[in-house]
């Protein structure tokens, strides 16, 4: 047998190798996942000074409040025929309503609604109920 000249030292070269190599592909992902964390937090910190900055600067121009129910009220055209004449259009008017199983008390909600609309019949409201 012959002595070798790296004195048995041929394996532990390609394992340096590999140790190397992976811990260098370590290191790139690790590289990746921290670009990947530094760009999201980049994204949520502009996204957070653009809130803040919406919350803090005063509205500019006139801007009047929207009635939401104007919105619905006008949100929807006139059907009309091929001659032009209307077919249906909205009407804008009051509504009343109450959901009986929230009234705790009808002999009150009765004489409220009387307050209001003086037309109104208590007793016939109260029957209603």
């Amino acid at each position: 047998m012959m002595p070798s000249d790296t004195n048995g030292d041929d394996s532990a070269e390609p394992r340096r190798r590999r140790a190397r190599s992976s811990a260098t592909h370590a290191s790139d992902g690790k590289g990746r996942i921290r670009l990947a964390v530094a760009v999201f937090a980049l994204a949520y910190l502009v996204v957070i000074v653009r809130l803040v900055m919406f919350g803090l600067v005063p509205p500019t121009g006139d801007r009047t409040r929207v009635d939401p129910g104007a919105v619905i009220a006008n949100g929807r055209p006139d059907l009309v025929d091929r001659h032009g004449q209307i077919l249906a259009t909205d009407i804008r008017t009051a509504s009343l309503y109450a959901e009986p199983r929230n009234i705790f008390d009808p002999d009150e909600a009765a004489e409220a609604i009387a307050q209001v609309f003086p037309d109104l019949d208590p007793g016939k409201l109260r029957d209603r109920s």
